[in-house]
């Protein structure tokens, strides 16, 4: 339901269950990483995000292009909000199932079990919403149903981060810092190829004239506004890692800081070179906290070194 996706409960996942879910998971992962473009172009292949439960997208930023023959698949009403149902379960699931850890003074080995086989679930699934951020070219029928596409995984993305148990305050102490910080990047790397996949005109402007437009800005200012909190969390939590000793943590997090910087400056470029259209007021706003923070994770990293 809301937020992303069902709840948790205090019962044990049921086998049956995890097996669908594993099964679903890795073929929509295989599909979504073939190589569905023409000769020459690059696409991003299964396991390319790298470890770490999460979608690193480190590197070169890739878009996936499966083609018109690929559309009533993919782009389907509510294929979109189907893949982020299954992500918010299983991120219920690990949460549920690392509270009951928790209480337990020596946990089984089966829990253990249970919790490694969800964190690699999850990692499958925040693939799969990755590159289905990334879809581009043909496979759209025309502006409109891709502009309604991009709607629906906003409207998701943003159920998602607000009510993610992976994500709220004080989840950290019962799954270790793990989960979290390789849901921060899955989040930022999936904004960023938002941005890449569809350009930054549905996040900058509002054309009266084209049917939707508003509700879209709308979510676009909403999308933009939660990525840049996320933006200043990332960069705060690296640093706090860094001095903590914990460089391994503070390398995920400063991966999810760079997707989300290489997000602002595509949308500040395209606002540049519109300088007939000034870019709306809350970017500007939205941009000048981004900028502190950076300035000053950068000069304590300095006089750390």
């Amino acid at each position: 339901g809301g937020g992303g996706g069902g709840g948790g409960g205090d019962e044990r996942p049921n086998d049956a269950v995890l097996e669908v879910a594993g099964a679903f998971l890795d073929v929509c992962d295989s599909v979504l990483g073939w190589h569905f473009s023409p000769p020459g172009a690059r696409v991003a292949m299964p396991g390319e995000f790298g470890g770490g439960g999460g979608c690193s997208g480190g590197g070169e930023q890739v878009l996936v292009k499966p083609g018109p023959h690929w559309r009533e698949v993919l782009t389907a009403q509510g294929t979109v909000s189907t893949f982020f149902e299954v992500h918010g379960a299983l991120s219920h699931m690990l949460a549920s199932s690392a509270q009951q850890q928790q209480q337990q003074q020596q946990p089984s080995p089966a829990d253990r079990r249970l919790g490694d086989r969800l964190g690699r679930l999850l990692y499958v699934s925040r693939q799969c919403l990755t590159q289905l951020a990334s879809l581009s070219g043909d496979i759209f029928k025309d502006v409109a149903s891709k502009r309604g596409f991009l709607a629906e995984f906003l409207q998701r993305w943003l159920a998602m981060v607000e009510g993610s148990p992976l994500l709220a305050a004080g989840t950290e102490a019962a799954l270790g810092p793990e989960p979290m910080r390789a849901m921060r990047l899955g989040c930022a790397t999936m904004a960023n190829r938002l941005v890449l996949a569809f350009r930054a005109g549905p996040f900058l402007r509002r054309d009266a004239a084209v049917p939707g437009a508003e509700e879209l800005g709308q979510l676009a200012e909403r999308f933009l506004g939660t990525a840049a909190m996320h933006t200043c969390a990332a960069l705060a939590g690296a640093a706090a890692d860094v001095e903590a000793g914990r460089d391994d943590e503070a390398a995920v997090l400063d991966d999810a800081f760079e997707q989300l910087l290489d997000m602002w400056a595509s949308l500040a470029a395209s606002a540049a070179a519109s300088p007939s259209t000034p870019p709306p007021p809350w970017l500007l706003a939205l941009t000048g906290p981004v900028v502190e923070h950076y300035v000053r994770a950068r000069l304590r990293k300095a006089q750390a070194e």
